[in-house]
């Protein structure tokens, strides 16, 4: 009996051990798995540029894409928690609405924005405030490019700089200041070499700094602006090799207080000619319709989109600008978008505008919009484009206000000179072609809000009717007194 139990608890131990190893090999595969997913799943962190404690922290960290963009309190929070400066405990200023700029091509918007002096920074990192002794400001953008076409394009962001009027240098963005391991839109684009695929929009943070004596001139101005360069048709054009541009190098200004924030909205509602995008003045809206009117000659078509009038005070700077308008200006700009639906390539900047008020005429003004001569619309595309005409204030207030316009556009063909092409350098020469050109007229009478009066001042539209019915009463009045007065004499003869 006694040796039939012991054979059985013999059994059950050899059975005990067997299944604890049949236990632990499992478990050893399942580790190894486990590893495997994880390993496979990993990627590669980001290295923070200028520092090397994150370089020694990364193997108790979770590795972050890159391309992951956190939130704009996310990237605050850590930049106060970071070792490389240390901020002011209250920002300097807050942008509370989205500043952008729109080409055919492409937009670029500033969705938000916030600025904090800096109290103090590393070592290091002094190349970033000019080497200056004490550091000044910093700004944070959270930045959107959005491709407008249906083709991929190129974004060269190190081209996209801060400045000020009157500043000696361009600031670059830094990334050696970002604090957090993800969403440096430089570092984005830059690991894509710049793409952006079709009808795509790409976002993330960037940084610009300022030392102490640029941050006061900075600040006392109210603004920066930033130069924003177009995109390009091919990765290569990047660093400057060959491909063509896909817009125009403009300015984009951003407030640094709320006077300046309040200035800035009013022009971005306003059709963006030169006069508003590189701000030159200040604008009074006397007329702004919404118009949308179509018309077409032969395969092209325009539509006339809208059309405003505004009452203009250059700043100083520009001043010389309009010498020649003794009175002050009055600003007329038309906003259209031609279609290409021939078989020619167009010149939509080429082209003139005539605005026709009575018997005056007058022509559109080249140094008053942003586009350029020699901007082609190939078949089948479309173009957004302005014309802006400058108008002498006196006579518009004694002769033009409300008045009908009258709106002709003509639009040329471009000519290619072979012969030149074949002898020359090989590059296309432009011109303008003798034999067509598309014609298209308009009419539009301004839904005037404001008026201008007879000390050329600007008044509302209901305080300009008052204005003029009191002084229709009173020659009224002067010319029955007259009249009282001729009776009188009459009778006393």
């Amino acid at each position: 009996m006694n040796k039939h139990i012991n054979k059985m608890k013999f059994y059950k131990k050899i059975g005990l051990i067997f299944i604890a190893a049949l236990y632990l090999v499992g478990c050893g595969k399942i580790e190894k798995n486990i590893e495997e997913v994880v390993s496979s799943q990993e990627v590669s962190q980001v290295e923070s540029d200028g520092t090397s404690s994150s370089a020694d922290n990364t193997e108790n960290e979770t590795a972050v894409d890159a391309r992951f963009v956190p939130e704009f309190s996310q990237v605050i929070a850590e930049f106060r928690n970071s070792d490389v400066v240390t901020l002011a405990d209250e920002s300097y200023f807050k942008v509370n609405e989205t500043f952008s700029q729109t080409q055919n091509n492409f937009q670029l918007s500033i969705e938000n924005m916030e600025v904090f002096e800096v109290e103090s920074a590393a070592e290091f990192v002094s190349s970033e405030f000019n080497y200056e002794d004490n550091p000044g400001a910093v700004v944070l953008m959270e930045v959107a490019i959005t491709n407008l076409t249906d083709e991929t394009i190129y974004y060269p962001i190190e081209g996209l700089r801060m400045s000020y009027q009157s500043a000696d240098m361009q600031m670059h963005p830094s990334s050696a200041l970002y604090p957090a391991q993800s969403g440096d839109l430089t570092k984005i684009l830059e690991q894509n070499n710049g793409e952006i695929g079709p009808s795509m929009t790409v976002n993330g943070y960037l940084i610009y700094s300022l030392g102490q004596d640029e941050w006061e001139e900075a600040s006392d101005l109210g603004n920066v602006y930033l130069t924003v360069v177009p995109p390009q048709s091919e990765p290569d054009a990047i660093s400057g090799v060959g491909a063509s541009l896909l817009g125009d190098e403009r300015v984009l200004y951003l407030p640094l207080d709320e006077e300046t924030q309040e200035q800035l909205s009013e022009n971005n509602q306003m059709i963006p000619d030169r006069l508003s995008s590189e701000w030159w003045g200040q604008k009074t809206i006397l007329a702004q319709d919404e118009l949308n009117e179509a018309t077409e000659d032969d395969d092209v078509s325009v539509e006339l989109l809208r059309a405003e009038i505004s009452d203009f005070e250059p700043k100083d700077i520009y001043e010389e600008n309009f010498q020649n308008f003794n009175y002050g200006q009055i600003i007329v700009s038309i906003e259209y978008e031609i279609t290409n639906n021939s078989d020619h390539e167009l010149l939509p900047v080429d082209g003139v505008a005539t605005l026709q008020i009575g018997e005056d005429s007058l022509n559109s003004d080249y140094v008053l919009i942003n586009d350029y001569n020699g901007t082609v619309i190939k078949p089948g595309d479309s173009f957004i484009t302005i014309k802006t005409f400058a108008l002498d204030k006196l006579r518009y207030q004694e002769v033009w206000q409300g008045e009908p316009f009258y709106i002709a556009i003509n639009t040329p063909v471009k000519s290619v000179n072979e012969e030149e092409l074949e002898e020359d350098t090989g590059e296309e020469t432009i011109e303008v072609s003798d034999d067509l050109i598309y014609y298209f007229d308009f009419t539009w009478t301004p839904n005037l809000v404001n008026n201008i009066n007879e000390d050329l001042d600007v008044v509302s539209e209901s305080e300009y009717q008052t204005d003029n019915e009191s002084l229709d009463e009173s020659e009224s009045e002067e010319v029955e007194e007259d009249s009282s007065t001729d009776e009188a004499s009459d009778e006393l003869n």
